[in-house]
């Protein structure tokens, strides 16, 4: 992602659309993005689906308590991920998040 983040900076790019997920974990990133004002936001640009490698024989008890800790406990890959961040204070030295920004009303 460092060289997209180049050609984004080199004005190569009007738009920068990154994965969450593939970039949270890493802080000297997220800073550069904080120092390019570049935020996440909850916009969908492009979904691809990813499966866990598994053999077929397990595949549908994985599924189900994937789904059991998504829906009865809040446990998710991001959330687990997020909590990880925060215990080793992997933050980012500015709010990347614009859902956590404040509106001003004019």
């Amino acid at each position: 992602f460092y060289g997209v983040l180049e050609d984004y900076q080199a004005g190569k790019c009007d738009v920068l659309a990154v994965g969450r997920e593939d970039t949270m974990m890493d802080l000297e990133l997220l800073n550069m993005f904080c120092d390019e004002g570049l935020l996440y936001t909850n916009s969908l640009v492009l979904e691809n689906p990813v499966a866990f490698p598994i053999r077929p024989d397990l595949s549908s008890g994985v599924s189900y308590w994937i789904l059991q800790g998504e829906k009865y406990h809040d446990i998710t890959l991001t959330n687990s991920k997020s909590d990880y961040a925060k215990t080793n204070r992997l933050m980012p030295k500015c709010n990347i998040e614009l859902s956590d920004q404040s509106v001003e009303k004019n």
